[in-house]
């Protein structure tokens, strides 16, 4: 794990790289994608910075911010509302980062639900925390890869991080895969694990010249994980916070570090956790991450999405 002193001083160094650099923040109104989007523009030059999430108040709250941390003239910075469960939604935001952008420079999703409740789908048919957690994002990555190469064709920093899960890969009820009929909370969490692992692994051979990353993030606090969770279980949460968690502005900075300033990150599949430790190994070995896996559930994702835009 490099410091966070290292990662600093590295983070600085985009200042002298690309001048106006364009980062997208998926469920980037709180939490890890808020201070992530903060160093983001307090790093580099003339950004173009796109915060999406539900929550207008929030988003422009952080609006502010990133103007107070660089308000240079020719930075420029977005709050999108749109609720990323929603594939058709998702194919909207797109839509108007097209419109507006030539390239991505940094595409950082983020947006995600932690509940144990039982399962309950959203008005496209798709299982809310799957939307959330895979099917959403994935849609928007797929949607937005060609602005992310072009990045990358003009030999700027091209990559895209999905904070969940890696390392909680499991094996796949293949014939069941949406969990329509075999929910739980934990299987569905190992779906979602498995499935952005084989994603980023998949994309990454479909885009050799990107970076993918697939990102645990440990306990950090201020994340507001706790609030789909019981009471007596976000209590418990909140508590631990105190003593355990890691701070959120370092995370942020380790966040940039991935998805921007580091060199050995810049281009190739990589599941990683708070430490920087390599959990795609393990993941491979068990046979969790196999290239069959990676066409058959992609196959399926692609089935889902025109279940919902063919409609």
């Amino acid at each position: 794990m490099v410091d966070l002193k290292q990662i600093t001083e590295q983070n600085s160094t985009l200042k002298e790289g690309p001048k106006r650099p364009v980062g997208v923040f998926i469920g980037g109104t709180n939490g890890i994608g808020r201070a992530t989007a903060y160093e983001f523009a307090k790093n580099t030059v003339d950004p173009t910075v796109y915060v999406v999430g539900r929550n207008a108040s929030a988003g422009e709250s952080l609006i502010e911010q990133l103007k107070e941390v660089n308000g240079s003239k020719n930075a420029k910075y977005y709050f999108l509302k749109h609720d990323v469960s929603s594939i058709k939604e998702c194919d909207k935001l797109c839509s108007v980062i097209r419109g507006q952008e030539k390239q991505v420079n940094l595409l950082f999703v983020s947006s995600g639900i932690l509940s144990v409740s039982k399962r309950s789908e959203t008005e496209e048919g798709i299982e809310k925390r799957m939307a959330v957690n895979y099917y959403g994002r994935w849609r928007i990555i797929d949607q937005l890869m060609p602005l992310v190469q072009r990045a990358a064709g003009k030999q700027e920093f091209a990559r895209v991080v999905s904070v969940l899960s890696p390392g909680h890969e499991g094996k796949l009820i293949l014939d069941d895969l949406d969990l329509k009929d075999n929910y739980s909370f934990m299987k569905m969490y190992k779906h979602i694990s498995t499935f952005n692992s084989l994603a980023v692994l998949r994309f990454s051979q479909l885009h050799p010249n990107v970076s993918f990353i697939h990102l645990y993030p440990g306990f950090v606090g201020g994340t507001e994980i706790s609030r789909n969770l019981p009471s007596v279980l976000a209590s418990a949460l909140r508590f631990l916070e105190r003593f355990a968690a890691q701070p959120l502005d370092d995370f942020g900075k380790q966040c940039l570090y991935l998805g921007a300033s580091s060199k050995e990150y810049a281009k190739g599949s990589f599941l990683i956790d708070e430490k920087f430790k390599d959990l795609k190994q393990p993941a491979v070995q068990k046979g969790f991450l196999a290239p069959e896996l990676q066409e058959s559930v992609w196959k399926h994702t692609q089935q889902v999405y025109q279940s919902v835009i063919g409609k």
